[in-house]
């Protein structure tokens, strides 16, 4: 189910600037290439640091959320 991917861009961008995505779309794999296709098309407005912060979080959920490797 893919829940994060009918909010507008100016409102994925704000979370992404204030690092406050919800923790499920960060591991809903069409969520998270939403997210990306976002950043990318704003990639010069995007604090490089926070992205970093952003995709170290995912990798966090993401490992416990699949934490058997399936």
């Amino acid at each position: 189910m893919c829940t994060y991917c009918k909010e507008s861009e100016s409102t994925i961008l704000n979370d992404i600037d204030n690092m406050s995505i919800p923790s499920n779309a960060l591991v809903e794999t069409c969520s998270w290439k939403y997210i990306c296709k976002v950043r990318g098309k704003y990639l010069s407005r995007i604090n490089p640091e926070t992205w970093s912060e952003i995709c170290r979080k995912r990798g966090y959920l993401y490992k416990r959320h699949n934490s058997r490797g399936f």
